[in-house]
């Protein structure tokens, strides 16, 4: 079976993001000012290095492991592999979760744009579980397609 169009944009989403996370953390590992200078407009604004706190030192490898994750599950989605399927829709539903966590917080501290910038990620992402759930889309990665696949793979 062929690999869906769909999947092989995610697996091209995911590869960009991986060279973009992997050149953040060069940048960091080298510690850019872009990242240790706090940029943008109103009061919550932040360096990206003030979310690591004081371990701001480890965050060059907290993000190399997350670029090459990253990068792993494009190349799973890609190559059809099951657990990328698997994996990216369990981050997915997690990260799903952890924005209506955020947006109660948005509710609480009547923080409006976390709440209503929280709307339409929750709809992409569960969108995308949908996607990922459809038939033809499980077919290609139950045994359909996966070019390179050798019988024990």
């Amino acid at each position: 079976m062929k690999r869906p169009a769909g999947v092989t944009v995610l697996g091209i989403v995911a590869l960009v993001n991986c060279v973009g996370t992997l050149a953040l953390c060069v940048m960091m590992a080298l510690r850019s000012d872009l990242l240790y200078v706090r940029t943008g407009y109103g009061p919550n604004r932040l360096a990206i290095a003030d979310v690591f706190g004081p371990h701001a030192g480890y965050a060059a490898l907290v993000l190399l492991c997350i670029g090459v994750l990253i990068g792993w599950v494009g190349y799973g989605l890609l190559t059809l592999r099951p657990w990328a399927r698997r994996t990216l829709f369990v981050t997915l539903v997690s990260i799903a979760l952890m924005t209506v966590v955020a947006m109660g917080w948005g509710v609480h501290y009547a923080e409006w744009g976390v709440v209503a910038s929280g709307v339409p990620k929750i709809g992409l992402y569960l969108g995308l579980c949908w996607y990922l759930r459809r038939p033809t889309v499980s077919l290609a990665f139950e045994g359909g397609g996966g070019e390179g696949r050798t019988a024990e793979q």
